[in-house]
């Protein structure tokens, strides 16, 4: 059954223009990990951890060890003196100055209201952190979809090919009957149409594949105008992770959530410190001094001190505290704590909101992948039915034993049943990477995204 259709018929190219483009074999491997060694945001990313984490060391050492510093300070030394527009030299001939080792002042004791600050900037530190590795995963998945969404594209220039061979086979084939005058010309112009149609809808196809190549070539670096030969094609496999796991997994693991999360224990912290800042608390320092060496004329002396105390080492205890009666921060600086405890509140209702959007997400994202997963199953036994039935068409066809309408028809159906195959294996993927997404994971638990295409030409199960 089924006529031979002659391959490459009628199919428009611009060959000057082909002629240019670099070529280059591809796959959801190469994308992944070219993508996330070479591309742009990820480097300044990397760049952006090694900045962090000099900040973060910077906060920790001014937090946790005194200043101790070397100074060195000398007397304006004149080097020469310029008179009436003369260079005469006049050279001082002694230095004086000094040079210091200050040991610096360390806060013993201050009710923790330094502490609560220092943990508030190590949660912040830590934060910034993880969403920097968030954002490196969020990459991945933007890579993933892109090849996926090419892997797509591709399917659908094949299937516009297939159905511009047919067409023009149809159209040659008609052309050479009406001028034998076995056909009538409406059904010569019918077959010319459909020609004509599919070849616009082949160059759509082929102009929406090459604009998904630049975006590849964007993010992961490669030569603008190459063009990919894609060495995998979709692999379907239904979603096998239960719904209240992945509730779960995303109520602990989203990343909104752990944001969330971290603004209401720094709220609470900020609260605590107002709190304390209101109360005439003493706090406790200890000053280490400084080795100080003095030079100058008939002057050379090293001592130890620490201020007003001289050579001795205390422990000093000091109140510091002010309340306003008007002005800024309210009466008793009541509006400061006020504004405190709304903040927290605000980020207990954020936390609450960022948990439900998360849920109803997941929820949305099950119910769309089941969606396509009942219409794939329909189009696993529609997609070969068509093709048998657009087989048959053809033959009656061309045997007079069905009209031009029929025909057409049949190859209508086989394109869009294809093409609708086509595309709800790549929303299904998509949609899992959404829920991969939310519930803060590069994979859904039980699959792994980079098995999720097949080399090209092996069939799978």
């Amino acid at each position: 059954m089924g006529q031979s259709v002659p391959k490459g018929l009628y199919i428009q190219e611009d060959k000057e223009l082909n002629e240019k483009m670099e070529y280059k074999p591809l796959s959801l491997t190469d994308v992944i990990e070219q993508g996330l060694r070479k591309n742009y945001d990820q480097v300044d990313r990397k760049m952006g951890l090694e900045s962090l984490q000099l900040s973060w060391e910077e906060t920790w050492d001014t937090f946790w060890l005194p200043q101790v510093e070397v100074n060195m300070v000398t007397t304006p030394q004149r080097v020469a003196r310029l008179r009436r527009g003369d260079l005469l030299s006049s050279r001082t001939r002694s230095t004086s100055g000094y040079l210091q080792l200050d040991l610096g002042n360390y806060t013993i004791f201050n009710w923790g209201k330094e502490f609560l600050v220092h943990l508030n900037n190590k949660d912040q530190f830590l934060q910034d952190r993880r969403n920097l590795g968030e954002d490196r995963r969020l990459l991945r998945s933007q890579l993933i979809d892109a090849y996926f969404e090419l892997l797509y594209l591709n399917k659908l220039l094949e299937i516009r090919k297939d159905q511009l061979q047919q067409a023009s086979f149809v159209y040659r084939y008609n052309r050479e009957k009406i001028t034998l005058r076995k056909i009538s010309r409406q059904e010569y112009y019918q077959s010319r149409a459909i020609y004509l149609k599919a070849q616009n809808d082949y160059q759509q196809a082929k102009i929406d594949k090459e604009s998904k190549d630049e975006e590849i070539a964007l993010l992961i670096v490669d030569e603008p105008g190459t063009r990919y030969l894609l060495k995998d094609e979709i692999r379907f496999q239904r979603l096998g992770y239960p719904l209240q796991s992945a509730l779960e997994l995303g109520e602990r693991d989203a990343r909104s959530v752990l944001d969330a999360k971290i603004d209401v224990k720094q709220a609470q912290r900020e609260l605590k410190v107002a709190r304390l800042q209101n109360l005439p608390l003493p706090q406790f320092d200890l000053n280490l001094g400084a080795y100080t060496h003095t030079m100058g004329p008939a002057i050379h002396d090293t001592r130890y001190d620490t201020g007003l105390n001289g050579s001795n080492l205390d422990i000093v205890a000091s109140v510091s505290a002010t309340w306003t009666l008007f002005g800024q921060n309210g009466f008793l600086n009541q509006r400061r704590t006020e504004q405190r405890t709304l903040d927290r509140q605000r980020t207990f209702n954020r936390l609450k909101q960022a948990i439900n959007q998360v849920k109803t997400g997941i929820q949305q994202s099950y119910i769309n992948i089941k969606f396509l997963e009942n219409h794939i199953r329909v189009l696993e036994a529609r997609v070969p039915t068509v093709k048998k039935l657009y087989d048959s068409a053809l033959d009656n066809y061309l045997n007079k034993k069905t009209r031009f309408l029929d025909y057409q028809d049949a190859l209508e159906e086989m394109t869009s049943a294809q093409m609708l195959m086509a595309q709800y294996q790549y929303l299904h993927l998509r949609s899992k990477l959404t829920l991969a997404e939310l519930i803060g994971k590069e994979n859904i638990p039980g699959e792994n995204f980079e098995k999720q295409v097949t080399p090209l030409g092996r069939t799978t199960k």
